[in-house]
């Protein structure tokens, strides 16, 4: 039996090359699922990450909620921060730009 040498790492790297969408833009959903794709690496570092799970998956929905609002519109991370600064929304602590903040790091 062949021993399976597929990673986390290996699937985020597959998943990675969709996240451009050829402009120098982000596609919102190829980005989140990358996002989703670590959660199983924090679940591997214990109870103590609990707490970064809940913040790096919340930011995820947070992110998701908007984009399924309109999909077209909001196709890219650009969109939807675009959006957030034009409502000067873009500060609340609610904000997707900030959550996107949140994932990034």
């Amino acid at each position: 039996m062949a021993a399976n040498t597929s990673s986390v790492f290996s699937t985020l790297l597959q998943h990675v090359g969709e996240i451009e969408d050829g402009n120098g833009g982000v596609r919102t959903q190829a980005f989140l699922n990358v996002c989703r794709e670590v959660l199983p690496v924090v679940d591997k570092l214990g109870a103590g990450f609990t707490v970064v799970r809940i913040d790096v998956n919340g930011n995820i929905e947070r992110l998701h909620k908007r984009f399924i609002t309109s999909a077209a519109e909001y196709e890219t991370l650009y969109k939807i921060i675009e959006s957030e600064v034009e409502k000067n929304d873009h500060t609340d602590n609610s904000s997707c730009t900030k959550g996107l903040l949140w994932l990034k790091r």
